[in-house]
């Protein structure tokens, strides 16, 4: 499903980077993985990384709210995105990582 919806992105380089991330996310904030989560992130995150790639990041209207009320696991996400901002060369815009951000709020 993934590579038919992605424009340019190999899909399998993706959720493999992707998945990478999500586990090291959930170890450090303690949260159980699951099958819905997982779908949730690597979808999400397969289109994050074509926007960044296009420079052209989803707005969200909370990022400063979840930023502030949020920092340690908006940092955590952050640090641990970085990874994708150096595989796929790209910078993701703190919108999506305050996306990102309420996905795992979610969980927690």
């Amino acid at each position: 499903i993934l590579q038919q919806s992605l424009v340019f992105l190999d899909a399998n380089k993706a959720s493999s980077s992707l998945m990478v991330v999500l586990l090291n996310i959930l170890k450090r904030l303690k949260l159980n993985y699951s099958d819905e989560i997982t779908i949730r992130f690597i979808i999400h995150g397969a289109f994050v990384i074509e926007r960044a790639v296009r420079s052209d990041p989803l707005p969200n209207k909370k990022t400063r709210e979840i930023i502030n009320s949020h920092a340690d696991i908006y940092n955590t996400i952050s640090e641990e995105l970085d990874a994708l901002n150096n595989i796929f060369n790209i910078t993701i815009s703190k919108a999506e990582i305050a996306t990102i951000t309420q996905i795992f709020l979610e969980y927690m």
